[in-house]
């Protein structure tokens, strides 16, 4: 006589029971569909943040802000909006906003770390990093814990000038 095993889970036990092959037909033609063992692999692993390369790679990706603070720049002079970071974050979009007329504030460099984000070394406007600007996504390096972020800035302006900005990106916590 033919036997078949039936195995079902019962609170993430795995609970079975041996019934003749005939009994077993008659209760999967009631169930519609066959009783079968699912794949060992029925629980997913759980994932770990981690980047890959310089990206963040992470199933929880979460979007934080980090606040860079602000800076008053005298006529003619540098300055640097700067902060430490308090948990990993990649950023992807840079808000600063200057109390100037247009052009006169520029950002001469933005680094994490010791590392420079941009690929040349021109000066350019401030408003091009406004809160309405498009076209301004950015994929800067993870910064760790610990790690500065850093814009440098200049007023060419023949007036002082507040600078601000946030930093918005995503964290794989």
């Amino acid at each position: 006589m033919h036997e078949a095993e039936v195995i079902g889970y019962d609170d993430d036990e795995e609970v079975g029971v041996t019934i003749p092959f005939s009994t077993f037909r008659a209760l999967r033609g009631r169930l519609g569909r066959a009783i079968a063992k699912p794949p060992a692999s029925w629980k997913a692993p759980q994932a770990q943040p981690r980047t890959l390369g310089r990206r963040v790679i992470a199933t929880k990706q979460r979007r934080r802000y980090l606040p860079l603070g602000q800076v008053t720049l005298a006529a003619g002079a540098d300055g640097q909006l700067q902060v430490t970071v308090q948990g990993p974050i990649q950023g992807e979009r840079l808000i600063l906003e200057a109390n100037s007329p247009a052009g006169e504030v520029t950002v001469e460099n933005i680094r994490v770390g010791t590392r420079s984000q941009l690929e040349g070394t021109e000066a350019m406007p401030v408003e091009a990093f406004a809160r309405d600007a498009t076209g301004s996504a950015l994929r800067l390096d993870p910064a760790t814990t610990g790690v500065q972020v850093t814009i440098d800035l200049n007023n060419a302006g023949a007036a002082a000038a507040i600078v601000s900005g946030v930093l918005i990106g995503v964290t794989g916590y």
